[in-house]
């Protein structure tokens, strides 16, 4: 807030405006700038003097030259961001400046450009027939000769050009069989990662399992032979059981 009244106020009301209706100019202009060509984007000249005014300085012909003023204190961030921003704005609007002339003097000037390249061409014809003394009436056959080399130069160049293009579809359609198979080359590699994968994981349960079975059979081998003692000593009471009997007897 600056503090103002009365005249001062509406002095500085009528020059933000003018301020506003100028950076929604540049705005416009810098959108026209960056899209693509035949884009109508309608430019708010008419809505402030300052800018109906300046319309040719800004987007014109002219050749305009913009200051920003940036003050260094910390205290001035904020108007230092906004200057620099709208200078970045500034920079991007690209014109395209025409020649300010009338259409009938446009034809006429390329009338008289017209004459004055036939005339040149008369007076080099006029000296080649003074100098190499050839025939005038030859000159329209001489002509007409380079009229044809020109014909076959530019025959010979369509030529190129289309076996240019023949080549170029040629190695586009190599690139894109080239993708192709780098894509199966890619999706090949995935499907064998997985069945590494899967590969890995079945030995995995393989070991566990094999770990498992050796377990359980040294534990049945344990198991067999406290059966076999068992069993052993079974029959040695047996043995000394018969022998007792037999002595008693």
């Amino acid at each position: 807030m600056t503090g103002a009244s009365g005249d001062t106020a509406k002095e500085g009301a009528f020059i933000n405006k003018s301020l506003s209706a100028l950076g929604d100019v540049i705005k416009a202009l810098e959108q026209r700038s960056l899209d693509k060509p035949g884009g109508k984007i309608h430019v708010p000249y008419r809505n402030s003097t300052l800018t109906k005014l300046l319309s040719d300085f800004l987007g014109g012909n002219s050749k305009t030259i913009m200051i920003a003023a940036c003050g260094p204190a910390a205290s001035n961030i904020e108007e230092t961001t906004s200057t620099m921003r709208f200078a970045a704005r500034v920079k991007a609007v690209k014109n395209k400046p025409k020649i300010n002339e009338d259409p009938k003097d446009a034809k006429m000037r390329e009338m008289g450009d017209e004459i004055s390249k036939l005339q040149t061409m008369n007076a080099e014809l006029k000296l080649l027939s003074a100098n190499g003394g050839v025939d005038p009436s030859k000159l329209a056959s001489a002509n007409l000769k380079g009229i044809a080399g020109q014909m076959k130069y530019f025959m010979a160049k369509k030529k190129l050009e289309k076996k240019d293009a023949e080549v170029t579809n040629k190695i586009s359609a190599f690139e894109s069989q080239v993708q192709d198979l780098e894509e199966r080359y890619g999706k090949k590699c995935d499907e064998l990662s997985m069945l590494a994968e899967e590969r890995a994981k079945d030995q995995r349960t393989f070991n566990e399992l094999r770990e498992e079975a050796a377990k359980a059979l040294a534990a049945a081998e344990a198991r067999i032979d406290a059966l076999t003692q068992d069993l052993a000593q079974a029959w040695q009471k047996t043995g000394e059981a018969s022998s007792l009997a037999t002595q008693r007897a």
